[in-house]
């Protein structure tokens, strides 16, 4: 592979890193201030993560659910990795539902 083709490869990661990360912190702003907006923060953590993602949710957290004010490392980065590829399903989804309703 060329030093061309592998740069344009790695931007081309990178801005689909960066849409992904742009749509995980939209939902989890809009988590925080329309569906958990009354809860403390620190303490709303579960609520916030459950309205993101609940499949990833119940899959990371379900058995253990956070503790207000509990931060955890591992499971964060597995949630938010879940999360994201969640959301681009959903997003994938929602393309091709537009795309036959076109048709």
């Amino acid at each position: 592979m060329t030093p061309i083709k592998l740069l344009a490869l790695v931007a081309l990661t990178t801005a689909k890193n960066q849409n992904r990360d742009r749509a995980f912190r939209a939902r989890r702003r809009e988590c925080e201030t329309q569906t958990c907006v009354g809860m403390q923060p620190g303490t709303n953590m579960n609520c916030v993560n459950k309205c993101i993602s609940e499949s990833c949710f119940t899959e990371i957290y379900a058995e253990e659910p956070l503790e207000d004010g509990e931060v955890d490392s591992k499971r964060s980065r597995l949630f938010q990795s879940c999360a994201r590829k969640s959301l681009v399903a959903e997003r994938e989804k929602r393309r091709r539902e537009e795309r036959a309703e076109e048709t």
